[in-house]
């Protein structure tokens, strides 16, 4: 049995016997090197389209809140984008974009510098079904100020953590 794969200046016949994968070429490094830039491409376009999903979700949160808001911030580490922040009267909410589970992002030690600002307010922690965490809700903040606070403490946290991953 055989299988053809063609794309522009690449030719390979592939055989599969035993289960075995046999590359009937002298062009191997070259498949590898196509294969790992085009798997390479596809991971960032992927990422593109979770951070479009995460805008919109975002967006669709606040119009259910109906609260005024201020415009989607977002926490970048180089070029990355790792999460978006939407901020309201009296609550921010996170949406990461990062795949980590909570104790890879130290969200105790987050929850505890953030009531040293507020100890009012009250955190939310959203997972997917993969336990990895998606959305944290920090509510009830009791001013700008606090606000503020709070917001400046949570990009440096996110960014001092993913620098570490």
């Amino acid at each position: 049995e055989y299988i053809v794969v063609i794309w522009p200046s690449l030719f390979f016949q592939l055989s599969y016997c035993n289960g075995v994968i046999i590359l009937a070429s002298n062009k191997e490094k070259e498949l590898k090197k196509f294969l790992e830039e085009k798997v390479s491409m596809l991971k960032k376009e992927l990422e593109y389209y979770e951070y479009l999903l995460a805008l919109i979700e975002s967006n669709v949160d606040v119009r259910k809140k109906e609260e005024k808001t201020q415009e989607i911030q977002e926490v970048k580490v180089g070029q990355k984008t790792i999460a978006l922040i939407t901020q309201s009267i009296d609550s921010i909410t996170l949406r990461l974009l990062l795949n980590s589970e909570e104790k890879n992002l130290s969200i105790d030690e987050l929850k505890n510098k953030i009531k040293t600002i507020s100890t009012n307010a009250k955190i939310i922690v959203e997972k997917d079904d993969r336990g990895l965490v998606k959305t944290i809700h920090i509510k009830d903040l009791e001013s700008p100020v606090i606000i503020e606070g709070i917001l400046e403490l949570v990009k440096q946290h996110l960014g001092l953590l993913a620098k570490g991953l």
